[in-house]
């Protein structure tokens, strides 16, 4: 798996890993005060081995994550092999679990049309984020529609099929971010799943409003993501 390093002037360093149908340039617009390392694609793997020789190379001590949808899976499986050095772990519109029946779907659409089943996902991740699709739309739209192969896109759906949140036994400062108008992973979700664990490990669970499956792309998210993290 391939990591990039954009270095912005900070101390810090946060580790981006996009999900399903995106690419590292989804976060082009986010602006938090950390240098960044990012995934270049979506997982579609363990990234273990690889994300080890980036720490080694880059000798980096510590670093914080941000682990969008799919990608969730793989922040948590990083949190879980490098506990003593991950400072916060955040989770963007993750999902406790998806159906075999929801997989199966959208694997039956990606095999008769994989363009329109891609601006269809797409349209429904951008619920609520207009100006953030439009963006979307001129930046980069036209080459995800031919970046990935019908093969690769349905690799990522069998790991959403097979994997599932579990943050039990993480014992760094966790929280999880949702949109209020996000249909592909509601808020609800996250809130029931969390009244499953031990009250001792429940994380914190914030919304942004009016942010629909992306809401690392609105301007508010910045205050959103600090406040996570206060005392």
């Amino acid at each position: 798996m391939e990591w990039i390093w954009k270095a912005r002037g900070f101390d810090r360093v946060l580790v981006l890993l996009p999900g399903w149908g995106f690419d590292h340039r989804i976060f082009t617009n986010l602006d938090l005060p950390y240098n960044y390392l990012l995934a270049a694609d979506w997982p579609r793997e363990s990234c273990l081995e690889s994300f080890s020789k980036e720490l080694a190379d880059k000798n980096l001590k510590t670093f914080s994550l941000l682990g969008w949808s799919l990608g969730a899976l793989y922040a948590i499986e990083l949190a879980k092999n490098f506990p003593e050095k991950v400072e916060v772990l955040g989770l963007a519109s993750a999902r406790p679990n998806y159906t075999e029946q929801e997989i199966e779907t959208q694997k039956q659409q990606a095999h008769e049309d994989r363009t329109q089943t891609l601006l269809h996902f797409y349209r429904r991740c951008f619920l609520g984020q207009r100006s953030n699709f439009q963006w979307f739309e001129k930046k980069l739209l036209p080459d995800y529609q031919d970046k990935w192969t019908t093969a690769e896109l349905l690799e990522g759906l069998n790991v959403l099929k097979l994997k599932s949140i579990d943050v039990e036994n993480i014992n760094v400062p966790l929280c999880f971010f949702q949109g209020t108008k996000d249909i592909v992973a509601p808020a609800p979700m996250i809130e029931e799943y969390l009244l499953t664990l031990p009250a001792a490990e429940r994380a914190k669970h914030l919304i942004v409003k009016n942010a629909g499956h992306l809401p690392f792309l609105k301007q508010e998210f910045s205050e959103v993501w600090h406040s996570a993290w206060k005392q």
